[in-house]
């Protein structure tokens, strides 16, 4: 995000992707809303400020709404019943599962010529007790912490001071691995792609958002134009202006070429699954008429009987199937016992 101050005026103006799509967002409101931006800190920039000192200005009241790459967090109740905790077992090892057979099916038909980094894994540099970087900040640091990484085997850096970081290793006071959000490490390897490379695994979080104070009357309208935002080609067109168009500067004639996955590559899978539901479909359909043709047949040849006794004996079975069936085969031996004499000593 970059911002600048009108000397002349003092107005703030502020410009990025966070900007364009909380300012694509608010033209999608119902009315018409009024803001001004503020850098927080003022003109000059105290890096002793964080993220929690920024969203805390929202709490104070000080700010109406903060924008930016503010980091979502979970930070939801604890699930205190044995029930609940059975039931998010099961679904997380049904996703494990899930997951692992779609990774290795994936992997088995791609292969991409890539860079072979020195570190596959960062579970690997806490067990080595490598220094692992981050960038300055609450986010990743807490990040680390919760993955039991020690303290002090975790450096801080600046975006800037990234290459010279890792150009130095772990051994020389640098660090072996740095640990980014995604958009950033992207950038950066756009412009280090022939010395660095993006490693897994990758651990999700809710993503980026605004923070409003609570209660604020914004909040539902802000969201739901955020989502006809990421439904539709506005995100696209904003994530290409800020992200998608950055390209390899120095890649030095290095060329990475992937197989791409289309409907044609699934052909065989599409084929099999259409067959087998056809002819299940087409089975399903067949039994049902042959069922359903059966009990009229059956019913069609008790009603033109004289015998009611046999009447009687078919109803339990008739009943079992369809209204329609019962109804009919109930109107015969009505009929009959109108007109059979015998009709009340068998009744």
């Amino acid at each position: 995000m970059n911002v600048k101050i009108d000397p002349e005026t003092n107005a703030t103006r502020a410009s990025g992707y966070s900007v364009d799509v909380f300012e694509a967002a608010v033209k999608r409101l119902p009315y018409a809303v009024s803001y001004k931006y503020e850098l927080f800190g003022g003109n000059s920039v105290d890096s002793s400020l964080t993220y929690n000192d920024l969203i805390y200005q929202v709490y104070l009241g000080k700010y109406d709404v903060v924008i930016g790459d503010i980091t979502i967090r979970y930070n939801q109740e604890k699930l205190e019943s044995i029930l609940s905790k059975i039931v998010v077992i099961v679904w997380v090892f049904v996703l494990l599962v899930l997951t692992s057979s779609y990774t290795a099916s994936l992997t088995s038909m791609l292969t991409v010529q890539n860079l072979q980094p020195t570190v596959t894994d960062i579970r690997d540099l806490k067990k080595t007790g490598e220094f692992v970087g981050y960038k300055r900040g609450p986010f990743v640091e807490g990040l680390l912490q919760e993955l039991n990484f020690d303290s002090s085997r975790m450096r801080g850096y600046y975006p800037e001071e990234f290459s010279e970081a890792l150009d130095k290793g772990s051994a020389n006071g640098g660090v072996a691995a740095i640990v980014h959000e995604i958009p950033y490490i992207k950038l950066f390897l756009a412009k280090n792609c022939k010395s660095y490379t993006m490693v897994g695994p990758i651990y999700k979080t809710a993503g980026f958002g605004f923070a409003f104070p609570k209660g604020s009357p914004l909040v539902p309208d802000i969201s739901r134009a955020i989502l006809n935002i990421t439904d539709g080609d506005d995100i696209i067109q904003l994530e290409n202006k800020w992200i998608g168009d950055e390209k390899c500067l120095n890649n030095g004639g290095i060329t990475v070429e992937s197989n791409s996955l289309n409907f044609l590559t699934f052909w065989g899978l599409f084929l099999i699954t259409g067959a087998v539901s056809t002819i299940c479909l087409l089975i399903f359909a067949v039994i049902s008429f042959y069922k359903k043709w059966k009990k009229e047949v059956k019913v069609m040849s008790l009603a033109t009987s004289s015998d009611e006794i046999n009447i009687i004996k078919e109803l339990p079975t008739l009943i079992q199937g369809e209204d329609q069936v019962y109804a009919v085969g109930l109107a015969s031996a009505e009929n009959d016992r109108d007109t059979s004499p015998t009709t009340d000593r068998i009744v």
